[in-house]
């Protein structure tokens, strides 16, 4: 399959290639794995590490694994603050 790069969004491109199947309905992915983002980026995988531990680029934990959430890496590269957000509220 080839692909045409019609934006200066090229990353944009390359990760919503990845669209699950729902009942035949397209749905976007909303994390990407380590892989997919360093492909996005173009970068190294060691280089993600740096980004991801200095907390430049934030990610979430499931299990094991580790992912960024697509809305990040957007945020990331228009030059933005990418701030770790909470899925739990604190009880006091």
């Amino acid at each position: 399959m080839s692909h045409s790069v019609t934006t200066d969004s090229s990353y944009d491109m390359i990760a919503r290639e990845e669209v699950s199947l729902q009942r035949d309905l397209p749905v976007q992915k909303l994390l990407l794995n380590l892989t997919e983002v360093s492909h996005v980026l173009a970068i190294s995988r060691s280089k993600l590490y740096d980004l991801l531990n200095s907390g430049s680029l934030p990610s979430v934990h499931i299990g094991k694994s580790r992912r960024v959430r697509w809305s990040d890496v957007e945020i990331f590269v228009s030059g933005g603050d990418a701030k770790p957000v909470s899925f739990f509220r604190s009880v006091k």
